[in-house]
């Protein structure tokens, strides 16, 4: 779980280096990491695209897209909007959440 926008480095950095080395992760954007999907830097776009290479599935919460002005309709390449009910789903089906 990512919560922290793309532009504080070292924090998606290390969660998303993390996810790489974990077959079968799964990165949801909360709060101010769905920044991302608007504008983001380009090192980040970079690691996101290699983690996608590696299977890994990107989410982002429907409510922090509205609260920040956000489409939740709109297409975000990789990138699959889900609600409260989908996140508690993926909480229960990996059991470790970062």
């Amino acid at each position: 779980m990512l919560t922290r926008s793309p532009f504080q480095r070292l924090d998606y950095r290390r969660n998303l280096q993390l996810a790489m080395t974990q077959p079968g992760s799964e990165v949801v954007l909360l709060q101010d990491a769905v920044l991302a999907l608007q504008q983001a830097p380009a090192d980040y776009q970079d690691m996101v695209e290699r983690a996608r290479n590696q299977g890994i599935n990107f989410y982002a919460l429907a409510p922090d897209l509205q609260a920040r002005g956000l489409d939740t309709r709109a297409p975000y390449p990789g990138t699959r909007v889900i609600e409260y009910g989908e996140m508690v789903d993926l909480i229960v089906k990996h059991g470790k959440v970062l």
